[in-house]
């Protein structure tokens, strides 16, 4: 609801590297749709794994924002912390489930893989 202002109208920031128009707008009200569904549901998920709340809300906005900052990014730098600020997220998420020893084996072997992407797309840029 907050993106429905900038319909229709192109605004830049930091250097113009992140522009707020009507395709940012668009994707940011439908990810913050998305991540609305995705926290009304996860609660009976959280229960049933018998998880913690607490940090697994902040992550998930962490996520968000990434995504967010990738739809409105025009720079391969600005895409950069995009995606790092998604993957960092996921990164944790994918190991959320502590006692789970296929979870602790999801999130290292994730971590190394983006590791290893992260390096390729630098040296790449």
């Amino acid at each position: 609801a907050a993106s429905f202002p900038l319909w229709g109208q192109n605004r830049a920031a930091f250097g113009d590297t992140v522009i707020a128009d009507s395709l940012a707008a668009f994707f940011n009200v439908l990810l913050i749709a998305i991540t609305i569904l995705t926290v009304l549901i996860s609660p009976r998920f959280l229960r049933a794994l018998d998880l913690d709340f607490g940090e697994y809300y902040i992550l998930l906005l962490g996520a968000t924002a990434g995504m967010m900052l990738l739809a409105a990014a025009t720079s391969l730098m600005t895409i950069f912390l995009g995606i790092e600020l998604l993957s960092v997220s996921l990164y944790v998420l994918s190991g959320f489930a502590r006692t789970a020893l296929r979870s602790q084996e999801a999130a290292l072997k994730y971590l190394l893989l983006g590791g290893f992407a992260t390096g390729f797309l630098l040296y790449g840029m």
